[in-house]
């Protein structure tokens, strides 16, 4: 079926240049992009104060090969790159997004109905917000309630084995021996083979996280902080 398609027009499209230095965490960030169904591409533009910015591009439910252009700091990528998504799908007008495709309908694959427009651009919002949401996810991880349920489950066998070891049921709950007797336990285990699922937000040495869902002991480079 023949697809509608935005041309985007403000870009220097004779001086765009491929941009190789993208960080870590955004590169994870257009990673998860892709597994969402979106193509990236991403260019600096010298001509323009060295402006470095990622097309990104994907099939709306009624076949428009949408593409937008999100920019990004070159030093702060990936928190830059977020806010701008996140911009966009905030100010994205979709009255503005169907008037442009009026004159188009039934041609070449557009929809015949004005509602079928309005349908499709809401459709894109919902899609460029629901890519924020799980790109945020990957530069600030939260566990899930089940992840959280787990960890509440080993703090709390914890808990009752050091009220059994001191002989006292009115033992103080207390993270700093709680968390700390509960990593003793899970590094043990993993060191003599066993498979100990203890969801954690692991941070790098570069500031970046991510969640291990399965204990690591001795993590080099980073730390893990359950919850």
């Amino acid at each position: 079926m023949p697809l509608m398609r935005i041309t985007q027009m403000w870009r220097d499209d004779k001086r765009m240049e491929e941009y190789k230095n993208i960080s870590k965490e955004l590169q994870r960030m257009l990673d998860k992009a892709e597994e969402l169904d979106w193509s990236y591409s991403v260019y600096v533009e010298p001509s323009q104060n060295n402006r470095t910015y990622a097309e990104m591009e994907k099939y709306s439910p009624a076949g428009e090969d949408f593409l937008m252009i999100i920019d990004f700091d070159a030093e702060d990528q990936a928190e830059s790159f977020l806010k701008d998504l996140w911009d966009y799908a905030d100010n994205f007008d979709v009255d503005g997004h169907v008037e442009m495709w009026l004159p188009e309908r039934g041609k070449g694959g557009c929809p015949s109905t004005a509602r079928e427009l309005v349908e499709d651009a809401e459709a894109i919002v919902e899609m460029i917000k629901e890519l924020y949401g799980e790109l945020d996810g990957i530069l600030h991880p939260e566990l899930s309630d089940e992840q959280s349920a787990r960890c509440d489950e080993i703090y709390n066998a914890v808990y009752e084995m050091c009220k059994v070891v001191v002989g006292d049921e009115e033992l103080e709950w207390d993270m700093h021996y709680l968390g700390e007797i509960a990593e003793l336990a899970a590094n043990m285990m993993v060191n003599r083979g066993y498979k100990v699922r203890f969801p954690a937000i692991v941070t790098e040495e570069d500031g970046s996280q991510h969640i291990e869902e399965y204990y690591k002991p001795d993590q080099e480079g980073g730390e893990s902080e359950n919850e």
